[in-house]
């Protein structure tokens, strides 16, 4: 699915003004897919496709993407000043972005979090490696002695 005639380093490939073709036959509909869209942001470069996410990220003031200190500077990634909802790194499609984890961006196995369903790789899946907003830590004092409990969120 990904478009095999994509050129790395060339972001005008990228930039689309409608979602890559092949997301109605993985049973997505355009919601699921407008978030798929934005879970590269901020952790890979739009033009080298390198992964960022632990390093310093530079958003274009004139395109809006994420880019590598080496290519942080409109005239260095070929910016032509558009704004546009669906684009992505290159070398990314479909396949990558649904065995994309949702913290780091890499693109790996991954497995649901029980608690609030996101999907991240073995790096990421504890619940406390990825601040999981369902999943409550809090402690208690039972005979002078603290005791640390975690579990899901109940409903109160």
């Amino acid at each position: 699915m990904l478009d095999q005639n994509r050129k790395k380093n060339d972001t005008s490939d990228t930039e689309l003004d409608s979602p890559l073709p092949g997301w109605e036959e993985l049973g997505l509909d355009l919601e699921e897919v407008d978030y798929l869209y934005s879970i590269p942001y901020r952790k890979y470069c739009y033009y080298c496709g390198k992964i960022i996410y632990n390093e310093p990220q530079y958003i274009c003031s004139k395109c809006g993407l994420s880019f590598c200190e080496e290519h942080r500077h409109p005239e260095w990634h070929n910016c032509r000043g558009e704004k546009k909802k669906y684009v992505l790194p290159p070398e990314i499609g479909y396949i990558e972005l649904l065995s994309m984890c949702e913290l780091c961006g890499k693109v790996t196995s991954v497995k649901a979090c029980p608690y609030c369903g996101m999907v991240f790789c073995s790096e990421h899946i504890a619940p406390s490696n990825h601040d999981c907003s369902e999943y409550i830590y809090h402690c208690r004092i039972e005979g002078g002695v603290i005791i640390y409990e975690s579990g899901p969120r109940m409903a109160r």
